[in-house]
């Protein structure tokens, strides 16, 4: 699974912007990205646009540790449209949602 390029692509992107300014947050992000991938393979994220899953990625892990950027500066700074971010978004929590459901 870490040798997966659709991964490495995106942590990549999102460490470009995170992992000097805010290494925690980086981590964490990658962490859940590691377990989602992990829960899909050997299935790939669709579509392949890796600026559009690391935005996506990004806002969720802005809104779990409480920052402040908006979806809307992500979405201009991974250059995005909201449609492809809201669609990816949604996937994003339909998998959290499924892999924490109480047993």
């Amino acid at each position: 699974m870490n040798d997966n390029p659709q991964l490495k692509a995106i942590i990549e992107v999102i460490g470009q912007r995170l992992e000097n300014e805010d290494p925690i947050l980086y981590d964490h992000i990658k962490k859940l990205m590691e377990k989602q991938f992990f829960l899909l393979y050997p299935f790939k994220l669709e579509p392949d646009n890796v600026a559009i899953w690391a935005a996506a990625y990004h806002s969720l892990g802005n809104e779990y540790y409480g920052n402040r950027d908006t979806d809307d500066e992500l979405m201009d700074s991974y250059d995005v449209l909201p449609t492809d971010m809201k669609k990816a978004d949604s996937f994003i929590r339909m998998i959290e949602e499924i892999s924490y459901q109480d047993i």
